[in-house]
């Protein structure tokens, strides 16, 4: 196929490896790639805002004063746009179980903020805000070390990120405890309110997830 080719003149091996295209194809993927709704869009909303701001005096001078902010912000938009298409472009983490022990993760710093929510009108707010935000920065320091030890290992195992971590939950549990204890102090022992119950029970999930994960890198070591 290549001899073919090169001894066919320019035109008819260009026509060979390029078919011409349907012009109603190029025309229709040409419309689909500039997407003139979204841009028309853009362009009345952008177009509103300016003249509200002009309070309806919209001149040339305004327009250039508009076009040139534009222009000095279109490299700090392409830089944006390359470290997002680098993120985009990482490759996924392996392993359903190393994703299911990330969301794991991630409603324990959920259910966190919802017990210090609840909390609120019943305890001391800056005194239980002090105590969340621990729980809070150990359960990121928790959730970064587990993924930065997954993306290096890349095999899809969960033990090394796992053992890596069990020191941060169990710190976050005796600063979750501490919650407990401050939603206990302020409404009665052993309250039965909602935050004093959601803060029992991220005690009871962080011990829980700490005692599983020990035991399984126990287990498999």
């Amino acid at each position: 196929m290549t001899e073919i080719a090169e001894a066919l003149p320019v035109s008819a091996a260009s026509s060979v490896a390029r078919p011409r295209s349907d012009p109603r194809t190029v025309l229709r993927d040409y419309v689909t790639l500039t997407k003139p709704r979204i841009m028309s869009l853009l362009v009345l909303t952008s177009v509103c805002a300016m003249v509200a701001a002009a309070h309806g005096a919209v001149d040339a001078e305004r327009l250039d004063r508009c076009r040139a902010a534009a222009i000095s912000a279109m490299p700090t938009a392409a830089a944006h746009r390359k470290a997002l298409a680098a993120l985009v472009s990482q490759k996924r983490l392996p392993g359903t179980a190393i994703r299911s022990d990330l969301r794991e993760l991630v409603n324990l710093s959920l259910h966190c903020r919802a017990a210090l929510d609840a909390l609120g009108p019943t305890v001391d707010r800056r005194a239980a805000d002090a105590i969340g935000n621990k729980v809070l920065v150990e359960l990121r320091e928790a959730t970064l070390t587990y993924l930065a030890i997954a993306r290096q290992r890349g095999d899809g195992s969960t033990e090394k990120s796992r053992a890596a971590v069990v020191s941060h939950l169990e710190k976050t549990a005796a600063h979750a405890k501490s919650l407990e204890a401050l939603a206990n102090e302020s409404t009665g022992e052993a309250a039965d309110t909602l935050g004093a119950s959601m803060s029992k029970d991220v005690v009871g999930a962080l011990h829980l997830t700490s005692l599983k994960w020990t035991t399984e890198t126990d287990r498999a070591v």
